[in-house]
């Protein structure tokens, strides 16, 4: 889903502009640091650091999008709907196996022996 379909889905129409706007501007950003910043990282403190660097950067970003890619997935396989299934009294399977559960104890507390 693109941005703009995310912020019209969530009732956010002029939050489109600044997605893109912040989008843009990171894009911008990126594009005139990748010219010397590891040139600069490298000479300062070793390839081992910008390796590092960038491998956490990656996860960084992977972790920022995490909770879009969840969300999606429970909209895809229908995760939602289960759960909201479930809140409306649709889990009337889960009632009669507890109640199965305690008709089998008889109601008796362990008197053992």
């Amino acid at each position: 889903a693109g941005v703009g379909e995310v912020c019209d889905n969530a009732g956010q129409p002029q939050a489109v502009v600044t997605a893109a706007g912040i989008t843009i501007g990171m894009g911008s950003i990126g594009a005139v640091a990748s010219g010397s910043l590891p040139i600069m990282i490298k000479e300062s403190f070793g390839w081992d650091v910008l390796f590092y660097m960038l491998g956490a950067l990656s996860a960084a970003g992977g972790l920022c999008v995490l909770p879009v890619a969840l969300a999606g997935l429970r909209q895809l396989y229908g995760v939602d709907q289960v759960s909201k299934e479930k809140l409306k009294g649709g889990g009337a399977e889960e009632e009669r196996v507890e109640s199965e559960i305690e008709g089998e104890g008889g109601g008796q507390t362990g008197d053992v022996g």
